[in-house]
């Protein structure tokens, strides 16, 4: 068994649908275990796991999903994934079964694809990327803002499609709370 299904799933809020984009990011990162040990449900579809090419990222995602620290989706449904991918141009059949399983459990996504990203904000699903995903994971206190800030430089250096104005933004942001944030309040 791979993992738990998501038909075995209770209601259960903070339910967070990921991409193959962030979920390389953040096994690029070395950031995936600190982002599973926050306090969201994590779910991806059968076609995100599909995606996954490289030997070591495809065993690393195998043994969270074995562990059943993500979840995957048993239950797409073909004809509203297909309408999807023909109400928003550019989206992959992958992407469109990402945002139809977002809508269907009403799922916040995790993404780092812009067309992904903009069709999920059409939807009216909340929508965040891996540059949130960090922000969280310092946050929360699991890294320290020298490791943010060198993640953030890393991801512009490894996804080569990341808008460089949002890292900047948030390099930024972190050096001006340098005196005054406190990630464990």
């Amino acid at each position: 068994m791979r993992s738990k299904k998501c038909s075995q799933l209770t209601n259960r809020g903070n339910i967070i649908i990921k991409d193959s984009c962030i979920i390389i990011d953040l096994i690029e990162l070395n950031l995936i275990g600190h982002f599973l040990s926050l306090d969201y449900y994590v779910i991806t579809t059968v076609n995100v796991v599909d995606e996954i090419s490289i030997d070591q990222q495809k065993v690393i995602l195998e043994s969270y999903l074995e562990s059943n620290q993500i979840v995957l989706d048993d239950m797409m449904n073909l004809g509203k994934t297909l309408a999807i991918m023909n109400e928003y141009n550019g989206l992959s059949f992958t992407d469109a079964s990402v945002l139809e399983l977002a809508i269907r459990i009403n799922g916040t996504m995790l993404t780092s694809d812009n067309t992904l990203r903009k069709a999920g904000m059409a939807s009216g699903k909340e929508t965040h990327g891996s540059l949130w995903a960090i922000r969280v994971i310092f946050e929360k206190g699991l890294i320290s803002r020298h490791e943010a800030t060198n993640k953030i430089h890393e991801l512009m250096r490894i996804n080569k499609r990341i808008t460089l104005n949002l890292c900047k933004d948030l390099l930024s942001t972190l050096d001006s709370e340098k005196a005054t944030y406190n990630p464990n309040k």
